[in-house]
């Protein structure tokens, strides 16, 4: 069996990030750490010389103009760090078994620019595993396009077998395993390994339901099912 397999258009200026690591990490860092109110002093003991009318003025139209333009930075470089585990943004959850992204959670990746990884690296703070967006596990999308094939193949499979199997037929037919064709005739049946075709009804798992020890036909008939030969 051929796979065609087109290659992946990406932006290469591009890096991939958990969409709920990196809401995390902008929720947290918005969050001020609070302020403690500062001691109060005596004016009468203290030794700073009362500040003049226009001294008072300029204050408040500083105070006034930074509360009206935040710097969006600043919440990010006055939240201390506890620990090393706080300045790392994981992207595990993104993560295959392959140890590249997984295309089955391609709803929970967030795409940045390199410029963006690049401020956060420099506040200090770590993305592991580090993706580019052309870092899909190739191995995952072909398991994913074998899987949907043979989900379909299979639903074809069953229709005509369902159109065929109460058909009244002199015709030749045979014995086969009742719990492997129950099994088989399931949307998805247990039997089903991904990215493994369906066993065969005389595989060792069956056999043994149609044969007896000595190759002939078994004489129980509960564990076998006679199907026409069309």
């Amino acid at each position: 069996m051929v796979i065609c397999r087109a290659p992946l258009i990406v932006n290469q200026d591009s890096a991939v990030l958990s969409r709920t690591a990196l809401e995390n990490w902008l929720l947290d860092g918005l969050q001020k750490p609070t302020e403690k109110p500062k001691a109060t002093q005596d004016k009468s003991n203290s030794d700073e010389p009362e500040p003049s009318q226009s001294d008072v003025i300029e204050r408040s139209q500083d105070a006034t103009q930074k509360a009206e333009s935040p710097d969006p930075l600043d919440s990010f470089s006055e939240k201390p760090v506890d620990s090393e585990d706080h300045k790392k943004l994981s992207t595990l959850s993104i993560t295959c078994q392959h140890g590249a992204l997984d295309p089955r959670k391609t709803s929970e990746m967030k795409r940045i620019k390199m410029a963006a990884l690049a401020s956060i690296q420099d506040m200090g703070y770590v993305v592991e595993p580090k993706f580019m967006t052309d870092d899909i596990c190739s191995a995952c999308i072909e398991e994913l396009f074998l899987e949907r094939r043979y989900t379909l193949d299979h639903a074809s499979h069953t229709e005509k077998f369902e159109e065929l199997f109460n058909i009244e037929d002199d015709s030749e037919g045979a014995w086969i395993s009742k719990s492997w064709l129950r099994d088989w005739r399931q949307a998805l049946p247990k039997m089903h390994v991904r990215g493994q075709d369906d066993p065969d009804p005389e595989a060792p798992d069956y056999i043994d339901h149609v044969k007896c020890p000595h190759g002939k036909l078994s004489s129980s008939t509960a564990s076998r099912q006679w199907i026409n030969g069309q």
